[in-house]
């Protein structure tokens, strides 16, 4: 089923169930169902019905992760934005000032809570068919509340689609537990990716769909950052069992036992993947899907997109490389991130960076990670074209982040020896010097964190959370974010403050408050 005929269904889908969802999951209530939901509790009673449901869920997933992150502005290895610098020195007012929403999280949250509590309304179904159902549920309910409490922390657990009384604020530990009670679920009734098939008996055309190989990334991203919040609130909770955990999951997809799944040969195979939205890579887990078709001004999900200059936007001049970038690298900061000459993403994930692209007296890092641009026809431009998006998923999951992930578990339970192994899988791949390295001074946990930030370089905010499960704020981070005492990060300001929408006078739901650290700068 191609995106675009996702759209299409789910354009009649969220028509009939647009009152439920912006007034049940709407960040300013989260206290109440509408009166006529009982009309949406109806509407399960064939596949076909219940399949606009599913689908719905997955146009949801994709709204909520589409959205400019200020995690990636705030923790990517950028050296220059465009209008973004306060963003990117954690300014608490600004931060504020951004609004940032879970409420499309808690879109997902309902949609899938409502197919859950309702498919048994459904007739006639096999069990496969209820199997792939309730899979694509659950998974977007465990991977909307581990996105709730990477991005929030303490957060709203509700309870199902029907409970009407006002929630309050739950501790991050559950809402990690949600999250994994949820990927559990799918983990055990889902199938590998290359054995699932949609409602028309076909194969998925890309791997937005929820498979075995999704759910266990999941899972052992969830384990991961249960174990590394212990850590760092000094929580109640056993951080070596998380990691256990974390690396039991991995293992699931590293060794083939949730799927088929292998690295590709080369950084350039990689880089051929990631740029081409028409290709399924044997490398990716769980992406973001782009429907070029969808209209003229559908663009790509992916991160890489704020990168992009000049010669990927051939509408533009060697000169314009730092004009309409939202995000830019200096050239000296990406030889310094990839010091090994042998090191073969330094051909791939930048467009000539042994040559020097000055402007205005700056020699510029220019990505080439993704480099399939877009274009709509423009009959009154210099080209005839102009710029319209990447031509990419948003690679939300692959493997060499999953080999790497368990890398960090093991190092961080003291593991190193095949901590060393995973990391050298990845630097293999690359042509790298493998570890121990002339730039491997700080231990192997400190290598693994640093070839994490190699390797996913431009594809998702992930540096962010990469930093903070290992506690390197001091370090890693700039701007007040690199300055935050332990009492100012155990009030929450690590994470987004909770939007004005979601509590305070003239709201119903009086049983949510703004987090200590944010509140001091609300007024």
């Amino acid at each position: 089923m191609k995106m675009k005929r996702i759209m299409t269904t789910t354009a009649i889908r969220l028509l009939a169930a647009s009152v439920i969802i912006s007034f049940v999951s709407s960040c300013n209530l989260l206290d109440l169902r509408p009166e006529n939901a009982l009309t949406q509790t109806n509407a399960f009673a064939t596949e076909t019905e219940l399949n606009a449901t599913t689908v719905s869920i997955l146009f949801l997933t994709s709204q909520a992760m589409a959205a400019p992150s200020v995690f990636q502005t705030a923790g990517e290895v950028v050296d220059e934005t465009y209008d973004k610098d306060q963003q990117r020195q954690w300014n608490p007012k600004t931060i504020i000032g951004l609004q940032q929403s879970w409420k499309g999280f808690y879109d997902v949250i309902y949609e899938s809570n409502l197919l859950l509590d309702n498919i048994h309304q459904t007739s006639n179904l096999s069990e496969q068919q209820i199997a792939y159902h309730r899979g694509q549920a659950l998974f977007a309910k465990g991977f909307a509340y581990l996105n709730v409490a990477m991005r929030f922390g303490d957060a709203v657990v509700t309870t199902d689609s029907k409970v009407t009384q006002p929630y309050g604020i739950s501790p991050v530990l559950k809402v990690l537990d949600e999250a994994i009670q949820a990927g559990t679920e799918a983990y055990e009734i889902l199938p590998a990716f290359e054995d699932l098939k949609l409602p028309d008996a076909s194969s998925p055309l890309n791997k937005q769909y929820a498979s075995k190989g999704a759910a266990a990334a999941l899972l052992a991203h969830a384990y991961a950052w249960r174990g590394s919040v212990i850590e760092l609130y000094n929580l109640q909770g056993d951080a070596k069992e998380a990691y256990h955990a974390s690396i039991r999951y991995a293992t699931s997809v590293i060794d083939g036992k949730s799927g088929s799944y292998s690295l590709l040969s080369s950084p350039q195979e990689l880089v051929d993947y990631l740029s081409n939205a028409d290709q399924i890579s044997p490398e990716d887990i769980y992406v973001l899907a782009f429907d070029k078709m969808r209209s003229e001004y559908s663009s790509s999900p992916s991160v890489a997109r704020f990168f992009v200059s000049w010669p990927i936007d051939e509408t533009k001049k060697p000169e314009d490389i730092i004009y309409g970038t939202d995000l830019r690298l200096y050239r000296t900061t990406a030889l310094d991130l990839f010091p090994d000459e042998g090191d073969q993403r330094r051909e791939s994930f930048f467009y000539q960076l042994d040559e020097d692209h000055t402007v205005n007296d700056t020699s510029y890092a220019i990505m080439n990670k993704y480099n399939n641009a877009l274009y709509n026809v423009d009959e009154f431009s210099e080209l005839g074209k102009v710029y319209r998006t990447l031509n990419a998923h948003y690679t939300y999951w692959r493997l060499a982040d999953i080999i790497l992930l368990r890398a960090e578990c093991q190092a961080k339970l003291g593991n190193d020896g095949e901590a060393i192994q995973d990391l050298n899988t990845i630097r293999n791949r690359a042509g790298a010097a493998l570890y121990p390295a002339a730039q491997d001074t700080k231990g192997v946990r400190y290598a693994v964190f640093k070839e994490r930030e190699r390797e996913l370089l431009f594809e998702s905010d992930h540096r962010y959370f990469d930093v903070v499960r290992n506690n390197y704020m001091s370090t890693e981070f700039v701007g007040k974010l690199r300055a935050l005492t332990p009492e100012e990060i155990k009030g929450g300001a690590l994470v987004l403050p909770v939007s004005s929408g979601a509590y305070g006078e003239g709201h119903r739901n009086t049983l949510i408050r703004q987090k200590d650290y944010w509140i001091q700068y609300e007024n």
